[in-house]
């Protein structure tokens, strides 16, 4: 008896041969994907490519920013007490209000010129003891910003406000109240913290809109 007798015969299922794939490389295994292109992990492995990276680093760290200082085009008014810089700038037409360390100035325009209205919140800067000094009396005296005795942070914020906005300022007014003493709150800012020797002067008893408009209009020449 042949074998055919005992298996049925059925419908024959035919086999197809497909090549077999090739097996990864290494390189392919581990590649690293960055932006623009794939980098094989093996390029991390040697030496001659982390020299390469760490002297590019390097060169990039050591390279300065450049800063670039603020465009000098400004009015830069001074006043002695925010509520007096918020009634200034209101008298001169639609303030924009910003603020800056926690403190606030103003900003418009007249006749095409940007102008900045800032403000010191009383003294700035107190007379303190000249370093080197002993003995009794004591003659040689200086002025020191007022934080920097008191240890104030309310003072400083307005402190570092204006040395900043002055930075942006051609032309300087001050327009602290007008007595000794405001006198002297618009001299220190311009000198210590503008580094200007002189600017003009707003002269005003009122703070009407219509006196400051007529002040910031006709300044003195000068402080008094």
């Amino acid at each position: 008896m042949v074998v055919k007798d005992f298996i049925p015969i059925s419908d024959v299922k035919q086999s197809v041969e497909k090549p077999v794939q090739e097996k990864p490389s290494l390189d392919e295994l581990t590649t690293i994907e960055s932006p623009g292109r794939p980098s094989p992990a093996s390029m991390l492995e040697s030496p001659e490519i982390k020299k390469r990276t760490a002297r590019k680093r390097k060169k990039e760290i050591s390279e300065p920013t450049e800063i670039r200082e603020p465009k000098r085009d400004s009015i830069l008014i001074i006043a002695e007490k925010p509520q007096a810089a918020e009634k200034i700038a209101s008298a001169l037409g639609q303030a924009r209000k910003y603020s800056e360390f926690g403190a606030s100035y103003f900003e418009t325009e007249w006749q095409g010129k940007p102008v900045l209205i800032a403000s010191a919140v009383g003294h700035l800067f107190n007379l303190t003891y000249k370093a080197g000094q002993s003995g009794w009396p004591i003659y040689e005296l200086e002025w020191a910003p007022s934080f920097e005795k008191n240890k104030s942070s309310f003072t400083r914020k307005y402190y570092e406000l204006l040395k900043k906005i002055s930075r942006r300022a051609k032309e300087y007014i001050i327009a602290t109240d007008f007595d000794i003493e405001g006198e002297v709150i618009g001299w220190n800012v311009l000198r210590f913290i503008c580094k200007q020797n002189t600017a003009k002067r707003m002269k005003f008893s009122t703070l009407t809109s219509q006196e400051l408009k007529k002040s910031f209009e006709s300044p003195l020449p000068e402080p008094a």
